[in-house]
């Protein structure tokens, strides 16, 4: 009788370690701070956060910010603390003919006559590369732990899950549920992204 309660109780024990050691705390951290965080295509929050990995499993992970290259890459649970560089993006060339001397003293030859500073006069009736070419739409996806409904730019959309296509550029995006604080953030869509909202009471 004693030698099976040692039994289970060692087998409890075993059962307790493995579970205790099935999830793993993990720091992830950037440089610079505030990249969105993506995992297995979730939106999880900003860096830094901490997140729970379950030990041994693959993950897809990816830092998005404004004005910095999408870092994507692939983590084994329990392999240590995130903390990645984030390269930023090159600056636009300036357009061509934009370093021209602009100086008072300075005269392009065979034009004496024309005022200093002055912009130059173009009628492009029929040139269609100086018309304004539209807005890229990308698309927008929410989901949330518990539904909730969608408000982009003061329109109510629906409710979660919701896709749509939007214009690129600043958004108001809102989710509210019954009950619980509403999510509010600005959103520069310049490419597809994915919200995953965890709602707190």
């Amino acid at each position: 009788m004693k030698k099976r309660a040692l039994i289970l109780i060692l087998l409890c024990f075993s059962v307790s370690v493995i579970f205790s050691q099935a999830i793993v705390r993990t720091n992830i951290a950037s440089n610079p701070s505030g990249a969105t965080v993506y995992i297995d295509g979730s939106r999880i929050g900003q860096t830094p956060l901490e997140f729970r990995f379950r030990d041994g499993k693959m993950y897809k992970i990816e830092l998005r910010k404004d004005n910095y290259h999408l870092l994507s890459f692939n983590y084994r649970g329990g392999s240590g603390n995130i903390n990645k560089r984030l390269e930023q993006m090159a600056p636009p060339k300036p357009a061509h003919g934009q370093n021209k001397m602009s100086s008072p003293s300075y005269e392009e030859p065979n034009r004496p006559h024309q005022r200093y500073n002055e912009p130059p006069h173009h009628n492009f009736p029929n040139d269609k590369s100086h018309r304004v070419p539209p807005k890229r739409r990308y698309t927008l996806t929410i989901t949330s732990d518990v539904p909730g409904h969608v408000i982009i730019d003061k329109r109510v959309i629906g409710r979660t899950p919701s896709r749509v296509e939007l214009e690129e550029g600043w958004h108001d995006v809102m989710v509210n549920s019954p009950g619980r604080h509403d999510y509010h953030e600005q959103i520069n869509l310049n490419h597809d992204k994915d919200i995953f909202i965890r709602f707190k009471k």
